[in-house]
């Protein structure tokens, strides 16, 4: 049987109203239901606190206050995380249907730290190559929204 891991989700913005909406939806439509949703607002001067307040009943934390940046934002929203898998997703992003599930697939298949998956930006981000890392300092880079890793504080 399949453990059904709690995964949280940070989204950190700071006045993205054109964009805010699209993204907590996107994770409150996923069809993988054991979500923490947490939102990190650094004080937003836009109508973002208005939006991200429509789903507040649905959203398990939200804070909206000063902070030293997206670095500082994203630690509090770690420190804030229970699940066993956190992933953070950006304010400006957003993920298809079954992302959750897919993510808490293979945390269940492999024993894993992190996971790192296809991103669509501008193209199809994906796959792994081994000659990019000669050029990549030394690591292969993801972009954080397809980015899970394990909580070991949990």
């Amino acid at each position: 049987m399949k453990e059904i891991k709690l995964i949280s989700i940070i989204t950190v913005v700071k006045n993205a109203e054109s964009t805010i909406e699209k993204c907590i939806k996107s994770v409150l439509n996923q069809n993988y239901k054991n979500i923490q949703y947490i939102i990190i607002d650094g004080n937003s001067s836009d109508k973002t606190m208005s939006t991200i307040n429509k789903y507040k009943d649905k959203i398990s934390v939200v804070l909206s206050e000063n902070d030293k940046g997206i670095w500082d934002a994203m630690n509090k929203g770690i420190k804030l995380a229970k699940g066993e898998i956190i992933g953070f997703l950006n304010s400006d992003d957003y993920y298809y249907e079954n992302s959750l599930q897919t993510v808490n697939d293979y945390f269940n298949k492999y024993d894993i730290d992190f996971l790192f998956g296809t991103v669509k930006k501008y193209k199809i981000m994906h796959g792994f190559n081994p000659n990019i890392i000669k050029w990549s300092f030394g690591f292969y880079t993801s972009h954080s929204i397809g980015f899970f890793y394990q909580n070991r504080k949990t």
